[in-house]
């Protein structure tokens, strides 16, 4: 939050952005989350030889709830004990996840055999779209049955996307020895 007028005037800076750490924090995850989902989405989108409707509206959609993160990141930060904001991030978080999800399973069966998307590689990208819905998804539902564990439940998806990695590697591997 950006200190008022009235507080800058009265206020020792440093004590101002001191106050604003757990903001600042909430920024930097916020732009991570973003800066991640960026990066799969331009992996898919190499993909695509055409933009169609269906492409732009999901993309749309993704963009959507990728803007609202900042929101619902500080909304979560402000009410970090409470139960109602960690599910809106949540929410929020798989709904970007889930048009995530949609995107790549559209473009890996629209261009199947055209842009050199493998059925290996595509398979690869839906299920790690489909891995962060579900544990968002999942996340938002606990918090308000386990809080404490739901809080901690993003940490499988670091360890399913090392699993995910580790296996589908050996899988393009095994494609590539095929062809």
């Amino acid at each position: 939050m950006i200190p008022s007028y009235k507080e800058l005037q009265n206020g020792n800076t440093l004590e101002i952005l001191a106050n604003r750490i757990p903001s600042f924090i909430g920024l930097v995850v916020s732009f991570m989350v973003t800066a991640l989902y960026w990066v799969a989405h331009m992996r898919i989108m190499k993909y695509t030889s055409t933009i169609n409707n269906k492409v732009l509206w999901y993309n749309i959609l993704l963009l959507f709830f990728i803007v609202l993160l900042p929101f619902s990141t500080a909304f979560y930060v402000k009410g970090f004990n409470f139960n109602g904001p960690f599910a809106f991030y949540c929410f929020n978080l798989s709904a970007i996840g889930f048009f995530n999800y949609l995107l790549n399973v559209y473009i890996t069966k629209k261009e199947k055999g055209l842009t050199g998307i493998t059925p290996i590689l595509g398979k690869y990208f839906k299920i790690r779209a489909l891995n962060a819905f579900i544990i968002w998804a999942l996340a938002g539902f606990l918090t308000f049955y386990l809080p404490y564990m739901a809080r901690f439940l993003f940490i499988l998806l670091f360890v399913f996307e090392i699993l995910l990695k580790k296996y589908f590697k050996k899988q393009l591997k095994k494609e590539a020895a095929i062809e």
